[in-house]
């Protein structure tokens, strides 16, 4: 998770850059209020992990915030100070990209369920912010609206006209954010049994090595469990050592099973 927030914060930087140098002096400053406003939760969040505040709810608050955030600014933010633009013609610029950035950081935690979070509570927030800022229009047209007369003079008066919503195309949009969203959550799901198979396959390997060496030289356990018990014949010169231990019968029952191999391994 603070893989997430640490890639989170490079991608606020990266996209602030770009904001502050390609949409002049006039927004400059509320792009960089809203990067450290952003910024200050991601540094938030990320000494919240670990400590005794944090909470299995608490990812989940600030990636909510996150799409709260953006939502809202779709919603009301003008999309261009200088010019008195229509609320609806931010929906014609590029930020849902910025939905799949949130989205892509999420993946970053490795969490089925706060990826699915976020397509559900972004495709949900972009058509939210949509639906307010239609329902202030006194006429919105729509793309049935274009074709209607099957003229191409009309279809083109119709999608540069300024009461253009394009209410299907938002949904299209919200319904590929949520796919794309359950796609990533499958596949985290998978690599995450993957990786559990893989340590408890570890696990249980360690195991048994320190059970068999009990009994065997490591090398030879190693060589039994890799090879699934089987071992390639191997013809070496050694000595057997035959020991007639006195009074072993009286150790045995003085001391019982367990005390006398220990014993003997000691020997």
């Amino acid at each position: 998770l603070k893989l997430a927030i640490k890639g989170r914060l490079i991608a606020l930087l990266l996209v602030g850059f770009y904001l502050v140098v390609t949409r002049g002096p006039e927004r400059a400053v509320d792009i960089i209020a809203a990067l450290l406003m952003l910024a200050a939760l991601g540094i938030a969040h990320f000494v919240i992990i670990g400590s005794n505040w944090d909470r299995p709810w608490i990812k989940y608050a600030f990636v909510s915030i996150d799409l709260l955030i953006l939502s809202a600014a779709i919603a009301v933010v003008a999309p261009e100070p200088r010019i008195p633009l229509p609320q609806i013609f931010m929906f014609r610029f590029d930020v849902f990209l910025y939905y799949f950035m949130i989205l892509g950081v999420s993946a970053f935690s490795f969490s089925p369920g706060l990826v699915l979070w976020v397509g559900v509570l972004g495709a949900s927030g972009w058509l939210t912010a949509f639906a307010w800022v239609r329902s202030g229009m006194e006429g919105p047209l729509e793309w049935r609206d274009a074709v209607a007369t099957g003229s191409r003079e009309r279809y083109l008066e119709v999608i540069l006209s300024p009461d253009f919503v394009a209410s299907g195309s938002r949904v299209q949009e919200a319904l590929i954010f949520l796919v794309v969203a359950v796609l990533l959550a499958v596949v985290m799901h998978r690599a995450r049994q993957t990786v559990r198979r893989q340590l408890e396959a570890e696990r249980d390997r360690a195991t048994l090595s320190r059970i068999f060496g009990r009994f065997v030289p490591e090398a030879v356990a190693n060589a039994l469990i890799s090879q699934q018990g089987a071992l390639d014949p191997v013809e070496r010169s050694g000595t057997v050592l035959f020991i007639d231990i006195v009074e072993f019968t009286s150790l045995m029952e003085s001391r019982g099973p367990r005390l006398t191999v220990n014993v003997l391994n000691d020997y």
